[in-house]
């Protein structure tokens, strides 16, 4: 009977001891010093103590777009910024080419190769063709081009840009007898076998390029470059014109200011046939600029102020006009209303334009009579805009341009023979105003759309309107992707009315309005082959 009754005292003080364990063990202690466990203590825990005082380390954890190791803190700081990693290209290909045909005889071949992906060295090769013909002699064209690249890294500070192409433009022209004579305006002069010719225009061009310039790998460091260029342009009438060209940057970062001195030597030597196929006559056209200019840039707010001192010789002297060296502005501001949303530019400037025949013959290539061409004296140039986007998916640019031009160049109809061209040079204070507004809209990952319209507006006492300039171009062009696999493009184009010189007395000739809409269809098979199916519709009224 006493051992039982001494088993259940030890039984009792055994579970109170237990049901007291339990119940401290759920409470909250504040631990005011370190804890030192004791042997005896072991039976409580059921294992070994732990006789370190340090916290456990805390798992790694993974992240989308970062991977970051949390500190082994209670109370962890800010986890630094870690750049993202170079997007680059997954599949970049050394060789790439591009063969298409099309009704009117149409052909387009295009091969590029690049050397391989690498940070220092770049460079390439190119060949383009694109040519058609149409029903009638005069109605063919064709373009096509050669020519390198290459950027080269010049130890850790410097880079090297090389370029050079061959570049020709061939078509036939109309020619007639004699001038065209429209008694109707309403009809639209369509050359007939009996009183139409057609002759063999040529544009060669041969260009290159050198630039060596600085990497600017830090804000303060000192910037400079040079660039070497020119170019040969010739065609089938004996008309030759050769340029030069040598410009020069230096400039200092001054905390929030940069000190900038630009300069500029452009000479052109233009041999061309007289009128009527006589002796060929040398024109020279050489243009010295000196720009220097202060930048200041802080924050949402970017300010440009400097001169343009343009020089020019006896050779290209303006009619009237006895300097020889003019003073143009050149102002620029720029100011973030709500950065990455807003924002306001504007500016004030002025310049000799030199008009070349490298230039009117890229825009107008039914052109073989240049004596009319010379420079233009862009008095001031006065522009205003604003620009932004309401969300990351819309964005937009409204610019307005007012400028005052002495001697623009046109391009009219010939006095002899209409259905070709040549350059008119106008008069003094000319007027130009120019207004147009841009829409980008990303509907989503695979659907966007790009819009635009230009109007324009000329006033000139020496000219009865601006000959064959347009009153106003639209374009719509709406893009969509399926999946990397398929894209659909369509490019809709509105040019204005335009008016045609027809000679003394002036008479103008409205031309029609052109319409033209382009449809492009991809579809990508792999990433190295794909297939496209493209069709113009131009409509002419």
């Amino acid at each position: 009977m006493k051992f039982q009754r001494y088993f259940w005292i030890i039984i009792f003080l055994s579970a109170a001891q237990a049901g007291y364990a339990q119940r401290t063990l759920e409470e909250q202690i504040n631990v005011v010093r370190a804890y030192r466990p004791v042997l005896a203590d072991a039976v409580k825990i059921r294992k070994n103590p732990q006789l370190s005082d340090t916290n456990q380390v805390r798992p790694r954890l993974n992240y989308l777009v970062t991977d970051e190791k949390l500190s082994d803190n209670s109370n962890p700081g800010p986890v630094p910024a870690k750049q993202p990693r170079a997007v680059t290209n997954g599949f970049i290909p050394y060789l790439y080419g591009k063969a298409g045909a099309g009704n009117l005889g149409g052909v387009l071949g295009e091969i590029y190769f690049n050397n391989k992906q690498d940070e220092n060295n770049q460079y390439g090769l190119f060949f383009q063709h694109n040519s058609a013909k149409g029903d009638f002699d005069y109605q063919q064209y064709g373009r096509t081009a050669v020519g390198g690249f290459g950027k080269f890294n010049i130890g850790e500070r410097a880079s090297l840009n090389v370029n050079a192409a061959y570049r020709q433009r061939g078509n036939r022209i109309s020619v007639l007898n004699g001038p065209l004579d429209i008694t109707d305006p309403d009809v639209f002069p369509i050359p007939t076998a009996v009183d139409t010719g057609t002759v063999k225009q040529n544009f060669n061009l041969l260009e290159g390029e050198v630039e060596i310039a600085n990497l600017r790998t830090t804000s303060s460091d000192f910037v400079y470059g040079l660039k070497l260029g020119g170019y040969t342009l010739s065609d089938e009438f004996e008309s030759k014109e050769n340029n030069f060209y040598l410009t020069g940057l230096i400039g200092k970062q001054l905390g929030t200011f940069s000190i900038n001195l630009s300069g500029n030597i452009d000479i052109t030597n233009l041999d061309m046939a007289t009128a009527g196929g006589g002796e060929v006559a040398s024109v020279k056209n050489p243009v010295y600029r000196f720009k220097p200019y202060l930048l200041f840039k802080n924050g949402s707010f970017t300010f440009k102020g400097g001169i343009n001192l343009v020089g020019i010789s006896d050779d290209n002297a303006f009619a009237g006009i006895d300097k020889k060296m003019f003073l143009f502005p050149d102002l620029s501001i720029d100011f973030q209303l709500i950065p990455d949303y807003l924002a306001l530019f504007g500016g004030l400037s002025g310049d000799v334009v030199k008009n070349t025949v490298k230039d009117f013959s890229e825009e107008n290539p039914y052109m073989r009579n240049f004596s009319g061409l010379g420079n233009s004296r862009e008095k001031y140039n006065a522009f205003g805009g604003i620009r932004g986007s309401f969300s990351s998916s819309v964005g937009f640019k409204a610019q307005f341009e007012y400028a005052n031009v002495d001697y623009q160049n046109f391009i009219v109809n010939d006095t002899l023979n209409s259905r070709e061209f040549s350059v008119y040079q106008a008069g003094e204070n000319g007027k130009r105003t120019t207004i147009n507004a841009e829409l980008n809209v990303r509907y989503s990952e695979a659907f966007r759309m790009n819009m635009g319209v230009w109007s324009y507006k000329y006033e000139d006492d020496f000219i009865q309107r601006a000959w064959n300039v347009p009153s106003m171009k639209l374009y719509i062009s709406p893009t969509y992707n399926y999946r990397d696999k398929l894209f659909l493009t369509a490019d809709l184009f509105y040019v204005g009315e335009r008016n045609a010189y027809l000679g003394p007395p002036a008479k103008a000739l409205p031309t029609r309005c052109w319409t033209p809409m382009r449809i492009l269809i991809l579809v990508r098979a792999t990433r190295s082959t794909q297939t496209s199916v493209f069709s113009s519709m131009p409509t002419m009224y």
